[in-house]
């Protein structure tokens, strides 16, 4: 007896495999999927939790009031202690009708003697508006007599200068004119000692000239001293020149300060 064998056709695995994935959802799907169903249960657990607002239904009646009929508040025009209280809280009142008084704490508010009061602190302060009008005018005289007094001095110390510098301008000039004679004179002796060593001059002849040699440089420091002298005169001019000037600009601020501050 002999053994059967049936043979099966055995298909191949990767045709089920490729059946497989194409079953399958895809990826994108299944996230959506998952985040649709957590706002789903989101949702629910707000709606449990949330409380909601609840309405109630009555009947009644609303009432306005006039804005007159509201509390109002009352100022007094004097301050004073309130001695005496004329209505009650809630009462209605009419114009004009009065509600409390008030004990007056200024004893001067209505003291039949403020007006002279008031006219006597006028009249002083209009006294001491003259008073400073008429300091500010002397104030004002002062700044124009120094003023005229500082013109003066100034014309009278730059006319010195002025002097002091011609002067100088002289005596420099009489300085050149006594250098040349001093040279003229040295000269004049240089050549008459030549003469009188070589016998054609006396001794006296060369003493003279001698003696102008010594007179011109004598003149000569005399004029240098002079020069000295007036170069130190033209600067002490101008010096008393800026102090005059320092001097009245000082005056002046002083007495515009004064004015601004009457």
């Amino acid at each position: 007896m002999s053994d059967q064998f049936e043979l099966e056709e055995v298909k191949p695995r990767s045709k089920n495999f490729l059946a497989q994935k194409l079953t399958r959802p895809p990826r994108l799907t299944l996230l959506f999927s998952l985040i649709l169903s957590i706002m789903g249960v989101v949702v629910v657990a707000s709606l449990i939790f949330i409380p909601w607002r609840q309405t109630v239904i009555g009947q009644g009646e609303v009432a306005i009031f006039d804005p007159l009929d509201r509390p109002q508040t009352v100022d007094s025009q004097i301050k004073g202690r309130l001695v005496e209280v004329l209505v009650k809280e809630g009462q209605t009142v009419e114009k004009g009708q009065v509600l409390a008084r008030l004990e007056d704490r200024d004893s001067k508010f209505l003291d039949p003697r403020q007006a002279e009061r008031l006219q006597g602190q006028i009249s002083a302060l209009q006294e001491k508006r003259q008073a400073t009008q008429a300091r500010i005018a002397a104030l004002r005289a002062q700044i124009e007599a120094i003023e005229a007094s500082r013109t003066a001095k100034l014309a009278s110390a730059q006319a010195k200068v002025d002097q002091a510098s011609q002067k100088l301008a002289v005596d420099q000039q009489m300085i050149r004119v006594g250098e040349q004679d001093l040279k003229t004179a040295q000269l004049q002796e240089n050549r008459i000692r030549k003469l009188e060593e070589a016998g054609l001059k006396s001794r006296r002849d060369y003493e003279l000239t001698v003696q102008k040699r010594v007179e011109a440089e004598t003149k000569l420091q005399k004029l240098q001293g002079d020069v000295l002298v007036a170069r130190q005169e033209v600067g002490l001019n101008r010096l008393e020149a800026a102090k005059i000037e320092a001097e009245a600009s000082e005056k002046v601020q002083k007495s515009l300060e004064s004015i601004s501050k009457a």
